[in-house]
């Protein structure tokens, strides 16, 4: 009875993690604490230990000891300890929650907590664009041009509203897809309303990288979900983006290229001083979470902008630790694409087939994202993404069970 108790609390301290990962730091970590450590205390007295004698979770061993080498190598002890800590905490997430979602019942209402509170989300920056400030912190707009912003949510900025919205946005399109004849009329219909309003909550935030990532994920997913309906949407929408794309979009992508202004020079510059930092420990980095106290000493002549992250997760992951690291780091995820790829292409469980095939491009998105921004080293996104990566493998490990 007491298990059973303590596994409902952790339950529902999971589903506390979600609410919070977009709306307030204090109680995400709260219910972050509170799900680990009932976690472990259920982990120590289960007899699930074998489970993690798996590939995937090896591999999560090696990154965590490539972020544990680094410290070899820091200049700054006690921020690597912090970035240790972070780690260690954020890998326990991924274990806790492929534990935790032990049946299908738990998985989907994960599942559906996801789509719920971006469902909220997305009214609450819809209000935004009306009002100019949303609900939860009182946020204004990113500034973009005059009378017009970019839509943050209840995010600090657009950027990281647009890195939350490039995940969660396919958990809304593989539930489009899938789920019909599975939920009711209502909540299928809700589930629509929610992709359409999360899709104008991206355009909304004029985040060129998130643009590019979900484009690039939404073609992968139509050629390998073989969605007519989806074919023809992109097909009509590519259309429009040719010759009918409006003006502040066409605005916002021509700054791509735009070599003498806007943020190009500033993101060029971050490359820059992120190879100096690779080149002065190639291997093993210059310590976790050391990015902001290292880039002060590698700048080039003549710039004086200052930036605390490199605007690329895997530049600034390499700097911090090492190629090894950034190796490890990708192999989990490329040994992730390969074993889900694997499981959904032949469930016969329509739902669950199209619910792992939501985390699998929506994981895509984000890391495709990440390579354009501060992703991997937001507290709040990252936990996001290894809360995924951990709720996904136990969508696996159910698809597995079904077969057999």
């Amino acid at each position: 009875m007491l298990t059973k108790r303590l596994e409902s609390a952790a339950f529902i301290a999971l589903c506390g993690i979600v609410v919070f990962i977009p709306i307030a730091m204090s109680p995400f970590q709260i219910c972050h604490a509170f799900f680990l450590i009932a976690s472990l205390i259920l982990f120590f007295s289960s007899n699930r230990k074998s489970e993690f004698a798996q590939p995937f979770f090896i591999l999560i061993g090696l990154y965590l000891f490539c972020n544990a080498l680094s410290l070899t190598q820091t200049q700054f002890m006690r921020p690597s300890i912090q970035g240790m800590t972070k780690v260690l905490r954020q890998i326990l997430l991924c274990l806790a929650v492929y534990l935790a979602l032990d049946t299908e019942k738990k998985f989907y209402r994960l599942f559906d907590c996801f789509l719920v509170v971006a469902t909220i989300v997305g009214l609450d920056a819809l209000l935004q664009r009306v009002t100019g400030i949303e609900v939860f912190r009182g946020r204004s707009m990113t500034p973009f041009v005059t009378q017009v912003g970019r839509l943050t949510g209840p995010f600090s900025h657009a950027n990281n509203f647009s890195a939350y919205l490039s995940l969660v946005i396919f958990l809304f399109l593989g539930a489009a897809c899938g789920f019909f004849g599975h939920v009711s009329k209502k909540k299928y219909a809700w589930i629509w309303f929610g992709l359409v309003l999360n899709a104008f909550c991206l355009w909304g935030t004029f985040s060129r990288g998130a643009w590019v990532a979900v484009a690039i994920a939404v073609f992968l997913f139509a050629i390998m979900i073989r969605n007519r309906a989806l074919n023809v949407f992109l097909a009509l929408f590519l259309v429009w983006a040719v010759f009918f794309t409006p003006p502040l979009v066409k605005l916002r992508m021509h700054s791509l290229w735009e070599k003498n202004g806007g943020s190009v020079n500033e993101r060029m510059e971050s490359s820059r001083e992120s190879f100096r930092m690779i080149r002065q420990s190639p291997w093993l980095g210059l310590g976790i979470n050391t990015y902001a106290k290292n880039e002060p000493l590698n700048k080039g002549t003549g710039f004086k902008i200052d930036n605390q992250y490199a605007h690329n997760g895997y530049l600034q992951m390499a700097s911090e630790i090492g190629l090894t690291g950034l190796f490890s780091f990708l192999a989990i995820f490329i040994y992730f694409f390969w074993a889900i790829f694997i499981v959904f292409q032949k469930m016969p469980d329509r739902r669950l087939q199209f619910s792992l095939s939501a985390l699998f491009f929506g994981v895509l998105s984000f890391l495709i994202h990440s390579a354009t921004d501060t992703d991997l080293h937001s507290v709040l996104l990252i936990n996001m993404l290894w809360l995924v990566l951990g709720m996904a493998w136990a969508g696996r490990r159910l698809a597995l069970l079904k077969k057999a």
